[in-house]
């Protein structure tokens, strides 16, 4: 192949990255302010149990935790944090009533042993503990 074709092949492959690494910038961005405001519009509260710790290249340690709505099973993951339990820890979730997947875990509120099981669709407001 010609160095010069060599050389044009390059930058169209610096180009395609450049223009995927903003795309995926500005995706990651929008996701959040809408996730945002979706939980603040719509946000209902349940139970999350954490289910396990994964090493990822771009944040460190990431926490899984499961939840349910509606008799319907969802996952969600969240940055770690200090003195979490994992796995089998219990923590207040708010999750999006429009958008069941859409969810935030409270790590510094753990949800006692006297509250076992919540409502279905989660309750409008955090119990009284």
């Amino acid at each position: 192949m010609p160095m010069k074709y060599l050389k044009t092949l390059v930058n169209l492959v610096i180009y395609a990255a450049g223009i995927f690494g903003v795309g995926y910038i500005l995706f990651a961005f929008g996701y959040g302010i809408w996730k945002e405001q979706e939980l603040n519009k719509h946000g209902r509260y349940t139970i999350g149990t954490t289910e396990k710790k994964r090493n990822t290249v771009k944040s460190g340690v990431l926490i899984y935790y499961d939840y349910q709505v509606n008799g319907k099973n969802y996952e969600g993951s969240a940055d770690e944090k200090d003195n979490v339990i994992v796995p089998g820890g219990r923590y207040y979730t708010k999750f999006s009533m429009n958008y069941p997947s859409a969810s935030t875990i409270y790590f510094d509120q753990q949800v006692p042993d006297t509250i076992q099981n919540p409502p279905s669709g989660g309750w409008d407001k955090l119990p009284n503990i």
